[in-house]
């Protein structure tokens, strides 16, 4: 195990040499695991005002140099170290004012090929003493050889782009658009067919919770049951499909996706792209969350 203090002063003081924004930095961040380059990310230092956008930066010097894709809910996805960071840091510089708060623990998933990680958050917008809520969301990395291939930051952006109190409107692009490569080693479910009686019977009695982004918060079991027994009888058409593996540690699962509306006719319409995190006790699961992006649903 690498001394990470150490590493994440190597790097900061060759952060703080850097000639410009575009400059590569490698110090104290080479050769480490996903798990390592996960505590690297939640090191008190990068919170600190004088190392302020070196966690951006971070993140964006451990994407691999060619191999790498970065995926954000409104500004779509970005390929190669290079384009990431092109966009990737003066856009997070324009938002300084929005902190990211986690809201459950992070995990880690190591398989034979490769390692991934979760993280759950939610945006605030900060000003002065006010802390204005924003969208909760996920963030699920792969970690090849100690370099991030794929990153992607899944939000509900639906009320980041309706008219503000004064009638003006976000200046940020349309839906984007992405051809997301399928995993078939996860089968396709179609959401109509869900066995809901089966499905709650995984859920605690009375300590467990579903948070949906656009229905709110269910908890316990029975109101578990009654939401989705409601809400997935109107999906019968809805086809999920992974767009990545299946993710479980034991404690924790991940699944992403996307839900696409098949006609009887075989026509496909993309309706959203969402992650699932699943937490469980050992017995029961305590805890699911479904992270998608409302506006791009026909009726967002």
């Amino acid at each position: 195990m690498r001394d990470l203090n150490e590493c994440i002063q190597q790097y900061l003081s060759a952060w703080h040499s850097r000639n410009d924004d575009n400059e590569y930095v490698s110090a104290g961040i080479t050769g480490l695991s996903a798990a390592e380059i996960l505590q690297m990310f939640e090191h008190p230092a990068l919170r600190l005002p004088e190392h302020k956008h070196a966690g951006v930066s971070l993140m964006v010097d451990l994407m691999a140099e060619n191999d790498s894709m970065y995926f954000d809910a409104i500004y779509g996805a970005m390929y190669g170290r290079e384009d990431i960071r092109g966009w990737l840091i003066p856009m997070m510089k324009e938002i300084d004012f929005i902190e990211f708060t986690p809201t459950q623990p992070s995990a880690v998933f190591a398989r034979s090929s490769d390692t991934w990680t979760l993280d759950e958050w939610q945006m605030f917008a900060v000003f002065g003493d006010d802390r204005i809520p924003l969208p909760k969301g996920v963030s699920v990395r792969r970690y090849v050889d100690g370099f991030i291939t794929q990153a992607c930051d899944v939000y509900d952006t639906a009320s980041m782009r309706q008219p503000g109190p004064d009638g003006s409107v976000a200046d940020i692009p349309g839906v984007p658009v992405v051809n997301w490569v399928r995993d078939h080693s996860v089968p396709d479910h179609r959401i109509g067919v869900t066995d809901v009686s089966k499905l709650c019977t995984q859920f605690h009695p009375t300590e467990s919770v579903y948070i949906d982004p656009v229905h709110g918060e269910f908890h316990g079991r029975d109101a578990i049951a009654a939401w989705l027994s409601s809400h997935l009888a109107g999906m019968e058409n809805v086809v999920r499909e992974a767009v990545g593996p299946a993710l479980t540690n034991g404690a924790t699962s991940v699944q992403e996706w996307q839900h696409i509306l098949v006609q009887p006719n075989g026509e496909r319409t993309f309706l959203t792209r969402g992650t699932s995190v699943q937490r469980s006790d050992g017995q029961f699961i305590t805890y699911a969350a479904d992270y998608y992006d409302a506006a791009s649903l026909p009726s967002a």
